[in-house]
């Protein structure tokens, strides 16, 4: 039997699959697969034969997990609330993730209002909160959906 160094790099490989597949983070998984590829390549184009396919084949999954990866770190990044943002978020939205609530606050507007004002919800996707520094209601279908009180804390529902 004949073996080459550059066997070598098919048996490393597929250790670096191996392992990417054992890996719980899909961002482990995706820089193992690449690596996984990058250490194929070689020994696709050291062959008599360059074995073209293959070496084509890595290089568009190397691409794709390269991109996904760029993907993830930007979904990662730490998210930064306004002082009003993190209020609103400490007091209604903790049930929900920091970035989740920025996706939230991106499909509303921010809206003033003074003692006694009300807002009537319109169409599903118009959202509302309020940066006041008195007391409002936030009214839906005519009943009352919450109520910031004078000592900023939301009260739901507000009789």
């Amino acid at each position: 039997m004949n073996v080459h160094a550059t066997d070598y790099l098919v048996h490393f490989s597929n250790i670096l699959l191996l392992v990417s597949y054992s890996v719980r983070d899909i961002l482990w998984l995706r820089w193992f697969a690449v690596a996984a590829a990058l250490t194929n390549m070689p020994y696709f184009l050291s062959q008599p034969d360059v074995l073209w396919p293959p070496v084509l084949w890595a290089a568009v999954f190397t691409i794709i997990n390269l991109y996904q990866i760029a993907r993830i770190y930007l979904e990662r990044r730490p998210v930064v609330l306004s002082d009003d943002e993190r209020k609103l978020y400490d007091m209604a939205f903790r049930s929900l993730r920091p970035r989740e609530f920025v996706s939230l606050m991106l499909a509303g507007e921010w809206k003033d209002a003074a003692v006694g004002d009300q807002w009537r919800r319109g169409s599903p996707s118009q959202l509302s909160a309020s940066r006041s520094r008195e007391p409002c209601r936030y009214i839906e279908k005519a009943r009352t959906w919450a109520h910031l009180s004078q000592d900023k804390s939301l009260e739901q529902p507000w009789p």
